[in-house]
């Protein structure tokens, strides 16, 4: 390796995390994950990390590297985000597949606006530290990203930070619908209802009648009970009703264990699911509500087993305009897309989050936990 590859590494890395505001302690991704986002070789980042240990910059613990004197030396005025470093934009990285990433640069560029410095508390680390340094030194509040409260760690910031008098928002979307009012803290979601109405609208105006709701069979990590799931089927459940329409039994459909993203795995599946749809087009279903845009894949080629083409003779709506970022090779093999989908707008979320939690800060707020939902826009992605 060349003195100028050298360099160079060094310098997309130090840009990377200075630009990630890290408190101090906070645990570093992997060289290989480094070099994979950052699109460097695994040398080049050894030897980069090599070079920024040498002048302070990171220590290494217990065979972990660790950042140092990356954030500011007080946390007060600061805004501290919980959040995995994998939902962290990284130059050259991957496209987004799931709302964290979108959510995170509506967050940083109402921060800029606001002129707020933001200092990043990553979940792969002890956070014990940060939140007794949180309550020691008060920063302007703290922001918990979705995968914060998925994990469990938001739980620990609200416990420790909310009875100091000290702001915390959430991105509230993965909650569990029957634990909302044990958060004494304020939160920002997708109208996930609001949403769910506006599918069923568009597929009615479009001359669909007989809609089925399909979903994932419930796991340990998408419960039947998360909030976003109980607003999506109340969404449609009323605009069923205002409709005058039949409200059919969901359709849970069981995934693949071994999916593993090549084109014979999604066959298999789509065999799977066509045995769950098979009541369905036997009934004259002409529309689908897909829980997700992921789940057009394997419905629309089960679909095709029964010689009924996807979009054609069955509409599909999805949720969460996803789809243009999922794996081309099997979505090239599947042939298959929602004609219709939901934007939840994360960007708007992450700004949001931040405006949530300034007003809080200035006490312009009741003094009972905040809900504010973010309308969604209704995306038509091809013509029946």
């Amino acid at each position: 390796m060349t003195d100028t590859e050298s360099l160079r590494a060094r310098t997309i890395l130090m840009g990377w995390l200075e630009a990630q505001h890290l408190l101090d302690g906070a645990r570093l991704p992997s060289e290989r994950d480094l070099a994979e986002h950052l699109s460097l070789s695994r040398a080049a980042v050894r030897r980069a990390l090599q070079a920024i240990e040498s002048d302070g910059l990171v220590v290494r613990r217990d065979d972990e590297r660790l950042a140092a004197t990356m954030a500011p030396r007080s946390l007060a005025g600061s805004v501290v985000v919980f959040t995995s470093s994998a939902t962290i934009p990284l130059p050259n990285g991957p496209p987004a597949r799931e709302d964290p990433r979108r959510v995170w640069l509506g967050m940083v560029s109402e921060l800029a606006a606001r002129n707020l410095p933001m200092v990043t508390v990553p979940l792969h680390g002890e956070i014990r530290p940060s939140l007794r340094r949180i309550e020691r030194e008060r920063p302007l509040g703290c922001i918990c990203l979705m995968d914060a409260v998925a994990t469990g760690v938001a739980r620990q910031v609200v416990d420790a930070a909310w009875p100091a008098s000290i702001p915390v928002v959430m991105h509230g979307d993965c909650l569990v619908a029957n634990d909302l009012d044990r958060w004494p803290a304020d939160l920002v979601a997708a109208d996930q209802s609001t949403g769910a109405e506006m599918l069923v609208d568009w597929l009615v105006a479009h001359g669909r009648t007989c809609i089925q709701s399909v979903t994932e069979r419930p796991t340990s990590k998408r419960p039947l009970d998360l909030w976003w799931v109980a607003l999506r089927r109340a969404g449609i459940s009323k605009a069923l009703l205002r409709h005058g329409l039949t409200s059919r039994p969901w359709v849970h459909i069981l995934r693949d264990p071994e999916f593993d993203f090549s084109s014979a795995s999604l066959d298999e599946q789509a065999r799977i699911t066509a045995g769950y749809l098979l009541e369905a087009c036997r009934a004259g279903v002409d529309a689908m509500m897909l829980i997700n845009d992921g789940m057009a894949y394997d419905v629309g080629m089960a679909l095709r087993l029964f010689d009924r083409e996807p979009n054609r003779d069955i509409l599909l709506a999805g949720y969460d305009h996803h789809h243009h970022l999922f794996n081309p090779i099997l979505s090239a093999h599947a042939r298959s897309r929602p004609i219709v989908t939901i934007d939840k707008d994360e960007p708007e979320i992450g700004r949001q989050l931040v405006t949530l939690l300034v007003e809080r800060a200035q006490r312009r707020l009741p003094p009972e936990p905040q809900r504010r939902l973010v309308a969604p826009r209704l995306i038509e992605i091809g013509e029946p």
